[in-house]
């Protein structure tokens, strides 16, 4: 099981408030195929997995410098795991470079949820505020393997894996980080390379950047 690091956060920053979505996603529209793949990127299927090998232009938020970064996109299915079994995903392929095997990544997948959620209880004194709704009812609709997790779930798995999480979106200029949670506790001494894209409509697949390219 992973095990949570008991550091104090600052969640002062974050202004938005979360709701629990627990309506599943189509499988279909997310299914892992060379469709799903833009004109931009090449398919290709890698340890039984499909995924889209794309270069793009990388531009950080928080800063007006772009750099040519080619990227591996490993897709997910849209079963309300999405966020969870990403990070799994992008765990995995930091640790060793491959992706392990469905019911591994579905199992921490379920691992992940549950830290989230016991992260969340754990500081709620500092998290409670910007859940909407009842906190309690919150985090026992979030245990849910379909609810869909979110902004305080990547927070809280940043205290969970002890590593700065990027959220990246896909556009016309690019691949661009929207947020990078966890940045100011872990940035300095990462135990993971997670990065994480966002399609909006709550699904989320995993990122990798391809070294030497």
């Amino acid at each position: 099981m992973l095990r949570a690091v008991a550091l104090v956060a600052c969640v002062a920053s974050t202004s938005v408030r979360a709701h629990v979505t627990t309506t599943r996603q189509p499988l279909a529209r997310y299914a892992s195929s060379e469709r799903g793949c833009t004109a931009s990127r090449s398919f290709t299927k890698k340890s039984g997995h499909h995924v889209c090998r794309a270069r793009l232009n990388s531009v950080s938020s928080s800063s007006t410098d772009a750099s040519e970064r080619a990227f591996e996109v490993h897709p997910v299915a849209g079963d309300g795991r999405c966020l969870f079994r990403s990070l799994s995903v992008a765990r995995s392929l930091s640790i060793s470079g491959e992706r392990m095997d469905e019911a591994d990544e579905l199992r921490e997948a379920d691992e992940l949820r549950t830290s989230a959620v016991n992260e969340l209880l754990e500081r709620r004194d500092e998290t409670e505020w910007f859940i909407e709704g009842d906190f309690d009812e919150y985090c026992a609709k979030m245990r849910a393997s379909y609810a869909w997790g979110g902004e305080p779930e990547i927070l809280m798995l940043t205290h969970v894996l002890a590593s700065p999480i990027g959220v990246w979106m896909d556009s016309t200029a690019g691949l661009k980080r929207i947020a990078r949670y966890g940045e100011d506790e872990y940035a300095s001494e990462p135990q993971f390379d997670l990065d994480v894209l966002f399609h909006g409509g709550g699904h989320y697949e995993a990122l990798r950047v391809i070294e030497g390219e």
